[in-house]
């Protein structure tokens, strides 16, 4: 009643109606703003009001609650389903003169109650009118933005027969649910603005959920879908293209606003542009997407946190909470590399490494405190309020770069033991990027436990070599395993074995190079450096290309090359030789007939070539589809 006896609709402030029924508002900060608030801030709360009362549908609740309570008191047992249906009750009573005439009412006090009744009626009409009009405007604003999303997912300005399309599918999925809904009322009065609100409401989720499902589930936010040209010669892509290129490669995402509005102005072809998006984004806390997919499928810690290879009775230290230490530390060491542009070569070479207690604790780093205050580690280095610490000059701990790694010593050792044939492979394809062919059929396996424990396991491998059709395979890989011995199935520096027998990490590889332990193997790669160099240069001119490397990129891989040698390995100056490649800024063409694109009603458009949205670091991508 206060509410709707009030000469202003926002002067309320809330209280309880019935019990708690509904809450009903009532502002009573008119003081607050003329003594203590600026007129913009006036205008903030006053809008901050509307949109509480809009979503609230307060003047709705208080007009029902005020002519609940009116009939009530007056002893009407006929409860309004609606507003409307109330109002439409009241007047019928105040022509009743006997109905008054039992209430013993008299002229005067019936003139107050109309007058009253009057005044709220109007008011709640206005409130009906208004509501209606801003219900409308907020729809229209929902759509557009509904739209703009589209734009966003399929990387791209819609198309008007696109927009038509998703705004009738909008109108035919939100006319289906609103006929549903007045299916279900019940009665012959004219529905009140209570049911015209939950079916607006209701009806219009429903057509915005159509939308969603439209938009999410087309192959133009599925795949990244790019226009072949026919023809023989390369054509460049269009600058919605690059940008999507470009966004996947450096963030696995699509473009944001800076990128969007470069390629609506028609300048990423530009070298210049390009570079200075790709010195942007790197910065950018997305560029770690580089870290955790293209380095992380490169070296092997991609979904290191399901890996569960050591055997849990052997390695009860193994938990949990160790496993995703194990996988955060090569995530932070990339994304370090990448955001900072750091030499590559600290891939191999770094004396540094990145630990949280647990990995500390497993590495020997830092000492846990006997009582609460700065850790006690290597060069007083103290744990940062994440938990993590980047501890510098590692190498005499046996720490630093990927080859130390507990998760890449873990997963390259079986359930119970160490593996230097695993091991040494992993190093000798993913650092050197040197293929190895097959094992041949009729090699038996190396056995788990030896006849005589006094073999150790290097013994048992070398005599698991003297197959002659094996020898020159593990004489290119086993040495770079053993090099790494020193180190236990899950990572942690030992000097003995299982067995109590000294490790033995000295080894000759193929070439006659000594290697003395880790600090061995890290001087022979250094020495092996270009091989790398040309491992990273493939590997990362596949990813973004989302295709094979093929014979006529050898150029370019070169010129890759080249440009990290000039620029000490960082990582920018290969990716800006990349972007600014025929290869990444042109679409090949194919050449024969094309198929139509059935997203144009125009023929002559070619039919679209699908990439994966996500691309693959291998040489030989497994393509989305």
């Amino acid at each position: 009643q206060n509410f709707v006896g009030s000469n202003d609709l926002a002067d309320i402030t809330p209280h309880f109606n019935n019990g708690a029924a509904n809450v009903i508002y009532q502002r009573r900060d008119e003081a607050l703003k003329r003594l203590a608030l600026t007129d913009k801030e006036q205008r903030e709360l006053d809008a901050l009001w509307e949109d509480l009362l809009f979503v609230r549908k307060e003047p709705l609740f208080a007009m029902e609650c005020y002519l609940r309570g009116k009939l009530e008191n007056d002893a009407v047992s006929l409860i309004p389903r609606t507003a409307e249906e109330g109002m439409a009750t009241i007047e019928r009573l105040f022509q009743d003169p006997t109905w008054w005439e039992k209430k013993q009412k008299t002229v005067g006090q019936l003139d107050a109650n109309r007058e009253f009744y009057d005044g709220a009626k109007q008011r709640f009409l206005d409130y009906r009118k208004s509501y209606l009009k801003q219900l409308d405007s907020v729809i229209t604003q929902h759509l557009q933005q509904v739209l703009l999303l589209a734009s966003r997912a399929w990387r791209r300005p819609l198309l008007a027969d696109e927009n038509k399309s998703l705004l009738a599918l909008y109108q035919s999925s939100r006319q289906q649910r609103a006929d549903e809904l007045r299916s279900g009322w019940t009665g012959d009065a004219q529905p009140g603005l209570r049911h015209v609100l939950d079916s607006s409401e209701q009806s219009h989720r429903a057509g915005i959920q159509a939308m969603l499902v439209r938009i999410l589930a087309s192959p133009h936010f599925v795949f990244r879908i790019e226009q072949t040209p026919t023809g023989e010669q390369p054509l460049p892509s269009s600058d919605w293209e690059l940008a999507s290129r470009l966004s996947f490669v450096l963030w696995a995402s699509v473009p944001d606003a800076p990128l969007r509005e470069a390629a609506e102005k028609g300048v990423l072809h530009d070298e210049k542009m390009l570079t200075a998006q790709v010195d942007r984004m790197i910065a950018d806390e997305r560029a770690d997407a580089l870290a955790s997919i293209f380095f992380g499928q490169w070296f092997g810690f991609y979904g290191f946190d399901q890996y569960e290879g050591p055997n849990p009775e052997m390695f009860p230290e193994f938990t949990p909470e160790l496993r995703r230490s194990m996988q955060e530390e090569p995530l932070r060491f990339f994304s370090d590399l990448i955001r900072n542009d750091r030499s590559l070569r600290n891939i191999v070479q770094a004396d540094y490494c990145f630990v949280d207690q647990q990995l500390a604790d497993l590495y020997g780093l830092i000492r846990r405190p006997v009582r609460p205050g700065p850790a006690a580690s290597l060069g007083q280095t103290r744990l940062r309020e994440d938990g993590w610490q980047r501890v510098e000059q590692t190498s005499s701990s046996h720490r630093g770069g990927i080859l130390t790694m507990a998760s890449l010593l873990t997963r390259t050792s079986v359930a119970t033991r160490t593996s230097p044939i695993l091991r040494g492979k992993w190093v000798y394809e993913q650092i050197l990027g040197q293929h190895l062919p097959d094992p041949p059929d009729d090699v038996p396996p190396l056995t788990e436990t030896a006849p005589d424990e006094k073999l150790t396991l290097r013994q048992r491998i070398e005599a698991h070599r003297s197959n002659k059709a094996c020898a020159s395979c593990h004489a290119k890989f086993d040495p770079l395993g053993f090099a790494l011995e020193g180190y236990d199935p899950i990572g942690r520096w030992r000097q003995i074995d299982a067995h109590e027998r000294e490790i033995d990490n000295k080894t000759v590889a193929e070439d006659g190079s000594k290697i003395d332990g880790v600090s061995g193997l890290k001087a022979y790669l250094a020495r092996q450096e270009d091989l790398l160099l040309r491992t990273l240069s493939v590997k990362l001119l596949g990813y973004a290309l989302g295709r094979q490397v093929e014979l006529t990129d050898e150029a370019l891989i070169g010129r890759i090359q080249e440009a990290l040698k000039e620029n000490d390995w960082r990582l920018t100056s290969a990716i800006k030789t990349i972007v600014t490649s025929q290869q990444f800024r042109y679409r090949q063409a194919h050449v024969g007939e094309s198929v139509p694109d059935s997203r144009h009603s125009d023929s002559r458009h070619p039919e679209p070539d699908l990439q994966p949205v996500r691309s693959p670091v291998w040489d030989r991508p497994a393509y989305v589809r």
